[in-house]
């Protein structure tokens, strides 16, 4: 599998795990003298969350993907699978490592979130 791509960025290390994308359906549930009301609306993709996680990466792709996270820009998520997402980044976390013998730092435990705003279909 190609390496999937954040806007212009193209990631150096595809995540070790992810959430798939897909919609899911809002339902409420109200408790009324004689049972329950029921609402239930179409399923959407709308809104969702995926989360990514690398146990770890180099600083210049944390960099890279911090400075996405800080934009307030829609961006397209390209996982290679199932079209494409225009999405924005909400979350983006990791552990600062600077190994005690190597010149390349990096992070680990890293978790981005993604917050769906729309979806194209391959």
């Amino acid at each position: 599998m190609a390496n999937m791509s954040l806007g212009a960025y193209t990631f150096v290390l595809n995540p070790a795990s992810m959430d798939i994308p897909e919609s899911k359906k809002l339902f409420a549930e109200v408790k009324t003298y004689s049972g329950s009301a029921i609402f239930q609306w179409p399923a959407l993709i709308q809104g969702q969350t995926v989360e990514l996680f690398w146990s770890h990466m180099g600083v210049a792709q944390y960099e890279a993907l911090r400075a996405l996270y800080l934009s307030d820009a829609v961006v397209t998520w390209n996982p290679q699978y199932l079209g494409t997402y225009q999405v924005v980044v909400s979350h983006l976390e990791g552990k600062y490592l600077d190994a005690v013998y190597n010149a390349h730092p990096y992070r680990y435990d890293v978790k981005m979130k993604l917050n769906i705003r729309s979806f194209t279909a391959t």
